[in-house]
């Protein structure tokens, strides 16, 4: 990513599909609060841990999956079939834009809740995740942390409304 000022984001397309090599990040988290993913769920998308980011790739036409850890963001191949019923059961995920937005989603609690959020907000929970990280299970100050990230972002949200726009933007470009 990279910093713009308000003068140079002016030069930038300001939706994914105008092309161009930048593109404004969302500055709006949606809380998703009809988000439906159970533990069935994380099972078919085969990630191991109950925190993970969901970004649309141009590149591979797909989604990608990731999950914090204490080296950072893994990367998950997904099963297309799974994320498909993912969307199906989701259909607010269908306007996710490309390498700037991310279905961001945790089960740490046991109940699962999601937001669409601009792809900084998932860089801002992988270095919660490191900072912090303690030891082989992490440690409390940890679990403490990622508690209030999600406090935070559940404050600072939104909630999802069927035909809501994701136009406003940041001045950051990718």
């Amino acid at each position: 990513m990279l910093c713009a000022c308000a003068v140079c984001a002016l030069l930038f397309p300001q939706r994914a599909d105008a092309g161009g090599r930048y593109r404004f990040i969302p500055a709006t988290s949606t809380y998703l609060p009809d988000l439906v993913f159970d533990e069935l769920t994380w099972n078919a998308l085969e990630i191991p841990v109950h925190v993970a980011y969901f970004v649309r790739s141009p590149q591979t036409g797909g989604v990608v999956a990731y999950y914090p850890s204490p080296v950072g963001a893994v990367e998950s191949l997904l099963k297309l079939d799974a994320w498909q019923e993912v969307e199906q059961r989701n259909p607010a995920l269908g306007k996710l834009v490309a390498d700037t937005q991310a279905l961001l989603v945790t089960g740490m609690d046991g109940n699962a809740e999601g937001w669409i959020v601009g792809i900084d907000v998932c860089y801002r929970l992988i270095a919660v995740m490191r900072t912090h990280w303690r030891g082989l299970r992490g440690g409390d100050g940890v679990r403490a942390e990622l508690k209030r990230f999600f406090d935070e972002l559940r404050a600072s949200s939104a909630p999802h409304h069927t035909g809501e726009s994701h136009e406003r933007f940041t001045q950051v470009a990718l």
